[in-house]
């Protein structure tokens, strides 16, 4: 039975006259799609829209109600082609939310008048023993630090002994117990890896007991000299998950020592379930729980950051490397978010947590300067960075912290893949050729700075300015020998599995010189309001950023050639194989080479973040901990790429004159392929660019391909979010509850092209006569590909959540957590990319009213927080997804004007994206990670960690009908683990990561089906304190020279491809502290 809903009074009032309206609306251009009236289903063609047929089917009688489960139909496009619109909702965009909210809010509401209740039973037991209605009553606050390292502690525990009331330090340290009967009260603190310490106080009729609190421990009184470090750090982040009230990981930025590189990828994936997604030996992205990085989000202070690097292009992917690690205090991984977090994220969220100088009592300064060794090219490169946070004002209120580093990087990465017969035999022998070989060498550059003021109005209220500028520049020279792909044509009689002789193959010389870079900026500001036993908290922030790549292409030729590709030289590495010229025109002479095509990109990407919240948190009952919260957020997120690609033909003096252009002075050679390798000869690309900018008659373009790609490649986008919610908080003794509901509208729009040659055109081009000349060749191009085209689409989320913490005993607590998530389209989906094929009689056309993926997450976990500060937990997680996007072909185009394309292409197939599909992730996480400061002597400097993640999926992935439990990114196993020593001024430490084997690329052909070994990263590290302010350190970052990249195989094992080898690098110098 169709379930129905009645139209809300207020529109039943409004339908009945039409003309009393309480003020003026203003008047919407929209065309919405709705099925046709049940009494005659066929009475609209297919793909045919018209305005007139919109009205048409609107229910007669708009006082009756409305069925919700009523669907679109199929294939229908609306009229205007300069702004498509892909309506999926059958009831107008308010009514449709009315009836969203008032069905969402329910639940909600159920939950807030149990709340209520537990609030109102909970009073009169926040009342302490003896204490009677009208006694005089007065407050305990105070402020809570390490004495040995002057920080101030977030979420120590602390205990009104005499009432069996607690609470938790924020985040400057702080606490407050208001209505406590005067008299003398004990308070008991306590805080991992520090001593519980018990003192007493005394309270007086309306005045404020002032109580501040130091904490030490045992580790602290033997040490002569403290430095904050790994130690704190681990303690800090244990406290801070221990206390919270869902499923996340939180780590200090100096949990495991240096962040190699100031990339902040490097310290994420040693996290349970999170594994870095890997480029060019870097970790740029980050795969949380399996999910492909652009369904995760990234989060600075629980505001979305801006991306502006082009490695992407428009996905929502955000590219971590691109924000400094020392910016950032701590890391929070949210696996199961809670109603006041941003939804879209399926895998989870990070949420990178600034430093401030309200954290630390005093004036801190700290430095560290040193030089990275790249052992490969044997360069060294300038590190450093800085910290200087003070508390200023005549009140002390005023705190003021400045953050700036600098890193710079070099290293070079030998290259050597190959391609295997594509067979499926595995009881023979299969042949192996190269397809490449040479050297990636790379120049990193990263840098920020950063400026945060905290002005403390009064004990009530704060106010802040953040300000975090970071800037990122990378430079890529490749030089490859590539070898055209082999085929029983070109291979020689006789072959085996390890010698290969080929003939009539093409080789190339690959050069790329590539300058990418982007800079970001984050403004932002923000304060906080405590009120009658509420708080406030609000932010604004603006961050714009703005990337760049510019690319300078060539590969000169030498064709009909033949080599010997021997594995025999290389047995240790069944990937490599030296390669010998054996017939054919000889590659090293220049009067051999062919010089093809010089091109040139210049790719520019912005991406600019806008938006505020408002937070309010209104605390009913302390001995409870009962809380309501509720807030509001607006988002908006402009991303534009621009192309400007350009090729061109040399046309100059060939044969031996090409000698002009060799580099005579590059000879490096793969460390694989040294002394085997033919002594080839690159061109020197500046020389080319220099001579493409003196004689440009040596060099012809085609002006009209070069216009084509420019016009297709300008692409913006606008998103806007719009969200609200409400939760509530209590704890009824041992059980801890979190629940709530979000709800989120989503509106955007995206300019794109539609390629197309309309009537008119065609028309024109019959027209001509003689020759086309270049003027209307681009006239031509213009008219065909500069049809901008704007989509835009709305659509409305809800989001309940819920989330159980219970304690057994100290130390031993179970989660239990449901939480909801969306992954939004890719921009690259929601950007028109038209286009209209008259040979194929085919329109495709993007989709901007996708929906969402969507994602149901299920969270169990068992957690048990050892002393002196260490964990032991295990989870077990269930996401369960369903639209999925794929293309789809949508039906025909109908005939008329109406028909979305203003008459034209009646009858053609019309292919566009759908939603469909679904799939289960499901994982084991495990996590071990302890401090043995509580052993004697020698053994009380050691540390352990380690942690693994198992996953496992199933499901269509949006292809009806096929089931599959492998996916393309989805990194099955991972893990880590370290050991560290701590004492006697030494700091030593070693590190591994691993992730295990994945489906790299998928092939209709399972012979070439592409998989990925894994990869594993072992990192030393060792530092010693000269005395209580100056350290010395030295890191060897992949000591092992392990594979960063892409080490795939072929069908099965023992088919290697290739691997991307990159040396190790030392990394050393000296820090401060004053």
């Amino acid at each position: 039975m169709t379930k129905t809903v009645p139209l809300p009074l207020r529109l039943q009032r409004l339908s009945a006259n039409p003309l009393r309206r309480s003020r003026p609306r203003r008047k919407r251009n929209r065309v919405m799609i709705l099925p046709p009236p049940p009494e005659d289903p066929a009475s609209v063609e297919p793909a045919t829209l018209s305005k007139s047929t919109h009205l048409r089917h609107l229910h007669p009688n708009p006082t009756m109600p409305l069925p919700l489960n009523s669907s679109p139909p199929q294939n229908q496009f609306p009229s205007n082609i300069q702004k498509l619109r892909f309506q999926t909702t059958t009831v107008s965009w308010r009514l449709r939310r009315t009836i969203v909210f008032r069905g969402a809010l329910a639940p909600l509401g159920l939950w807030v008048g149990l709340v209520l209740t537990l609030a109102t039973g909970g009073r009169a037991s926040d009342r302490p023993a003896g204490q009677i209605s009208g006694e005089q009553t007065g407050t305990i606050s105070g402020r809570v630090s390490n004495r040995a390292t002057n920080a101030y502690l977030e979420g120590a525990e602390v205990v009104l002994s005499t009432s069996g009331m607690s609470t938790f330090t924020s985040r400057d340290g702080r606490y407050a117990f208001p209505r406590v009967p005067v008299g003398t009260h004990a308070l008991s603190i306590s805080y991992a890896g520090l001593d519980r310490q018990t003192v007493s106080t005394t309270v007086d009729a309306g005045r404020i007991a002032v109580q501040d609190v130091s904490l030490t421990s045992l580790v602290y009184r033997l040490a002569a000299v403290v430095v904050p470090g790994d130690r704190e750090g681990n303690a800090s982040a244990i406290t801070q998950q221990r206390n919270a009230s869902n499923v996340k990981n939180v780590l200090s930025s100096d949990t495991f020592g240096n962040v190699a590189d100031e990339n902040i990828g490097n310290l994420l994936q040693r996290v349970p379930g999170v594994a870095g997604a890997v480029e060019e030996g870097q970790v740029v992205y980050i795969k949380i729980r399996g999910v492909a990085p652009d369904l995760n989000s990234v989060t600075v202070d629980g505001v979305r950051a801006p991306s502006g690097g082009t490695r992407a292009g428009l996905n929502r992917g955000f590219e971590i490397s691109t924000i400094p690690a020392d910016f950032v205090d701590k890391i929070e991984v949210i696996k199961a978010p809670t109603p006041n977090m941003d939804a879209d994220s399926i895998g989870g969220s990070v949420n990178l947590k600034t430093k401030s100088a309200l954290n630390h009592k005093g004036r801190l300064f700290t430095f560290r300067v040193g030089n990275s060794y790249a052992t490969a090219r044997k360069t060294f490169r300038p590190m450093g960075s800085f910290m200087y946070s003070d508390i200023l004002g005549k009140n002390q209120n005023l705190g003021v912290m400045v953050t700036g580093n600098y890193n710079w990087q070099s290293n070079a990465r030998d290259v050597n893949f190959g391609a295997w017969e594509p067979t499926l035999a595995t009881d023979r022998p299969a042949y192996f050729t190269l397809t490449n070989a040479g050297e990636d060498y790379f120049e990193t550059k990263r840098g920020g700075l950063g400026v945060r003021l905290d002005y403390r109005i009064s004990e009530n209220s704060t106010v802040y300015l953040n300000l975090m500028y970071s800037l990122n520049h990378d430079r890529l020279f490749r030089r490859r020998n590539v070898f055209s792909g082999a085929s029983a044509s070109t291979i020689l009689p006789g072959w085996t599995e390890f010698v290969v002789d080929t003939r009539n193959q093409t080789y190339g010389m690959q050069q790329l010189d590539r300058w990418r870079g982007a800079k970001t900026m984050n403004l932002r500001f923000g304060g906080e309001q405590k009120f009658s036993g509420a708080t406030l908290d609000y932010d604004f922030n603006f961050a714009p950023s703005k990337g760049y790549e510019k690319r300078t292409n060539l590969t000169p030729q030498v064709v009909g050639v033949g080599f010997r590709f021997d594995r025999r030289p290389l047995m240790d590495d069944p990937a490599a194989a030296t390669f010998q010229q054996i017939n054919g025109p000889d590659i090293t002479n220049p009067a051999n080479m062919t010089f093809g095509a010089l091109s040139f990109t210049d790719d520019q990407k912005e991406d600019r973040m806008f938006g505020g919240q408002a937070n309010l948190r209104k605390d009913l009952t302390v001995q409870t901990q009962t809380y309501l919260q509720t807030g509001f957020r607006f988002r908006n997120q402009m991303p534009k790429l621009v192309s400007r690609p350009v090729a061109y033909a040399y046309v100059g003096p060939a044969g031996a004159q090409l000698a002009r252009f060799i580099d005579r002075y590059y000879t490096y050679q793969p460390a694989a392929l040294r002394g085997s390798m033919p002594s080839v000869r690159f061109f020197h690309v500046p020389t080319v660019v220099n001579e493409w900018q003196t004689k440009p008659e040596y060099f012809t373009t085609n002006e009209a391909t070069t216009l084509r790609q420019r016009l297709v490649a300008d692409r913006n986008a606008s998103e806007s979010v719009y969200a609200a919610y409400f939760s509530g908080h209590t704890k009824l003794d041992a059980l801890s509850i979190l629940a709530g509901l979000r709800v989120e509208e989503t509106r955007v729009d995206g300019t794109g092209t539609f390629q197309a040659v309309s009537t008119v055109e065609k028309t024109r081009r019959a027209a001509w006569v003689g020759p086309v000349t270049l003027e209307e060749n681009l006239r031509r191009t213009q008219a065909e590909y500069g049809n901008r085209v704007t989509n835009t689409a709305r659509y409305q989320n809800v989001f309940p959540g819920l989330h159980f913490r219970y304690e057994f005993r100290r130390g031993l607590q179970a989660r239990a957590s449901y939480s909801t998530g969306i992954g939004r389209p890719s921009f690259d989906t929601i950007i028109p990319n038209n286009s209209a094929s008259d040979t194929n009689q085919t329109v495709t056309v993007n989709n901007t009213s996708l929906k969402p993926q969507r994602s149901d997450n299920f969270d169990f976990s068992l957690e048990y927080y050892v002393n002196p500060a260490g964990v032991v937990s295990a989870g077990v997680f269930q996401k369960k997804i369903r639209n999925f996007i794929f293309a789809a072909d949508k039906g025909v185009v109908g005939p008329g004007v109406e028909n979305g394309f203003n008459g034209e292409y009646a009858g053609y197939l019309l292919r566009s994206q759908s939603n469909g599909g679904s799939a289960l992730i499901r994982g084991l996480e495990v996590n071990y990670q302890q401090q043995f400061s509580n052993l004697p002597g020698f053994w009380r400097g050691f540390g352990f960690f380690a942690n693994a993640t198992w996953l496992q999926t199933r499901g269509d992935y949006g292809t009806a009908g096929v089931s599959v439990t492998e996916v393309v990114g989805f990194v099955p196993r991972s893990g880590n683990w370290g050991l560290t020593y701590i004492d006697y001024g030494w700091t030593l430490r070693v590190q591994e990561n691993f992730t295990g084997r994945a489906l790299n690329a998928v092939n209709a052909n399972r012979a070439l089906q592409l998989y990925d070994y894994g990869k594993r990263k072992v990192d030393v590290s060792v530092s010693y304190r000269i005395n209580p302010k100056f350290t010395v350190f030295v890191d060897v970052i992949n000591v092992l020279g392990d594979e960063l990249g892409l080490s795939p195989y072929v069908y099965i094992p023992g088919r290697a491809r290739g691997a991307d080898r990159f040396s190790p690098e030392v990394k050393s110098g000296i820090s401060a502290r004053f």
